[in-house]
């Protein structure tokens, strides 16, 4: 099968790539740096130079040629603090990027399309409650990411888009999204966490599970996928053990005493005009939920058996160097320095607007 990958030199794409050339297939690759690619694949993938915020940089009659499949790995998850509407933002990088490429690729002939979306969509269908969409402007450009790719799908183009938990593991020169956690770990005696937990895969066993979607779904539709269910006390405890230290000890937080912690944090962003892809003022009722599923059925379905959390964990771990006094000092006066100038920012645009 010849597949073309949108995002094949990120913490997830690496994996799949290498995967899918380990089982023989033939990969295109869209590049902002062809270069990066070569360096991670050699010569084992093709390179089309191109650039998402610029479609017009992009040929999709090279990119396209021949192909039979295309997954688009690219997309901003919610630790992007945009400027302006927060909403705007997410829609433009989550939805019609992703919807212009998907288009693209039907228009070329291409007969199935895999979108990595997120598990936020399995729990809003399951969790109607908490009314996610409603509220948490990256949750909302999930949610429309995957309604609007799946509106594309007929009988002769197939569009899947796979409901992603957390992910852990390493990448080449991909930081990790675990870096302030693993800190945390490293430091913190006890480690306060709260109520709740999530599923949680290897970045290893998710590729498997992405190359199951290409290989034995047939119908179009989302795919949640995931591995292993784990609260986030177990979470903490497994990722301690990773490291040559003591044990922690795990203070669990009173419910009520952390989601009022969280809208007071809420209401000191919102004084520092700070903008999250959640909405700082309910985080707490994801966080604290119990964001569990059954995997057993993705596992058959797509032929991954998983079982590697605690390897993962240990990758992770590796991929964060303990940082030096020197190095933790100085990040912490940058991160200072640079939030103290965006405030300013801020407050001279406002009092800018208000003179004008």
């Amino acid at each position: 099968m010849h597949i073309v990958v949108i995002g094949g030199t990120g913490f997830i794409g690496y994996h799949l790539v290498n995967l899918l050339l380990q089982q023989k297939h033939q990969v295109t690759l869209l590049s902002r740096s062809p270069a990066r690619a070569k360096s991670l694949f050699s010569d084992q993938v093709e390179v089309v130079q191109g650039d998402l915020s610029a479609p017009e940089s992009i040929d999709y009659d090279t990119l396209f040629a021949d192909a039979d499949a295309l997954v688009y790995a690219a997309g901003i998850d919610e630790r992007a603090e945009p400027e302006g509407d927060i909403y705007e933002f997410f829609h433009k990088e989550n939805v019609i990027t992703c919807i212009q490429v998907i288009d693209q690729a039907k228009a070329h002939n291409v007969k199935q399309v895999v979108v990595l979306g997120s598990i936020f969509t399995y729990i809003d269908r399951t969790t109607p409650e908490l009314e996610l969409v409603n509220f948490h402007p990256y949750i909302r450009s999930r949610y429309e990411q995957q309604l609007q790719a799946l509106a594309l799908a007929d009988n002769d183009f197939q569009v899947n888009v796979v409901e992603i938990p957390y992910v852990f593991g390493a990448a080449p020169g991909c930081d990790s999204l675990w870096k302030s956690i693993i800190m945390y770990v490293r430091i913190g005696n006890p480690l306060v966490v709260t109520p709740g937990g999530a599923n949680a895969i290897s970045v290893k066993t998710l590729a498997l599970a992405i190359a199951g979607v290409l290989n034995h779904v047939e119908e179009s539709g989302p795919v949640p996928v995931g591995d292993e269910n784990i609260t986030w006390e177990q979470m903490l405890t497994r990722i301690s053990q990773q490291m040559q230290n003591k044990p922690r000890k795990v203070v669990c937080l009173p419910l009520g005493l952390f989601s009022e912690l969280t809208k007071i944090g809420a209401v000191f962003q919102d004084l520092l005009g700070m903008k999250s892809g959640l909405d700082q003022h309910r985080i707490h009722e994801i966080i604290t939920n119990e964001s569990f599923m059954d995997a057993s059925e993705a596992k058959a379905l797509l032929h991954y058996s998983g079982g590697d959390l605690d390897e993962a964990f240990a990758d992770t771990v590796h991929s964060c160097p303990k940082p030096t006094l020197k190095g933790v000092f100085n990040n912490a006066i940058d991160t200072l320095n640079n939030k103290t100038l965006d405030y300013l920012k801020k407050l001279d645009h406002r009092a800018n607007q208000s003179n004008t």
